[in-house]
C-alpha cells in the first residue's frame, strides 16, 4: 500500500474511534452522517473520490470542492441519516 492508502485508513479508522460507532458505510460533514452509496454513481466528480473517502469526516474536502454550496448542500441533505 502507498502513503495515501495507509493515511486514508488512519484517518478512517480516528474518525469512527471519535464517533464511537462503526461510520465505515458513511460521510461525515460537519458532524452529521450521510448515506452517499446511492449517489456514487451519478456524482458529477465521479465516484472515486466518493469511494476513497467513505467513513470519513470530509467536511474540509466538501466545503472546499462544491463552489455551488447551496447546491451541494441541498444534495447532501437527501442522504442525511444521522
Amino acid at each position: 500500500k502507498g502513503n495515501t492508502a495507509i493515511w486514508l485508513e488512519e484517518k478512517k479508522a480516528r474518525d469512527a474511534q471519535l464517533w464511537g460507532c462503526d461510520t465505515s458505510n458513511y460521510w461525515i460533514v460537519e458532524n452529521k452522517l450521510y448515506d452517499l452509496n446511492k449517489f456514487m454513481d451519478i456524482h458529477p466528480g465521479g465516484k472515486t473520490w466518493l469511494s476513497m473517502t467513505r467513513g470519513q469526516d470530509v467536511t474540509d474536502f466538501f466545503i472546499i470542492h462544491h463552489l455551488n454550496e447551496t447546491k451541494a448542500r441541498a444534495t447532501l441533505n437527501k442522504y442525511y441519516v444521522g
